[in-house]
């Protein structure tokens, strides 16, 4: 999806499959390493709702235990 025009601007590293793949699984390999926690497991912004107090995830399907980084970096990264 990178190389249909949604990647227009972005260095041609980060364009690359082989350096995404290469990244998704060191961070997998960490994603086992150190304290686990509960996982929502798809944070994009469609499943984020807003109270008068805060924010919460909707849509707990994916539930899963790992590191707590990989929540915040799939929410940053969609």
């Amino acid at each position: 999806q990178m190389q249909d025009g949604r990647g227009t601007g972005l260095p041609e590293a980060t364009l690359d499959a082989g350096n995404l793949l290469a990244a998704l699984g060191a961070m997998a390999g960490q994603s086992r390493e150190g304290e686990q926690t509960l996982l929502h497991g798809d944070t994009h912004i469609a499943n984020v709702y807003m109270t008068p107090d805060r924010p919460g995830f909707a849509d707990w399907q994916l539930i899963k235990s790992a590191n707590w980084a990989i929540d915040v970096a799939y929410h940053i990264n969609c």
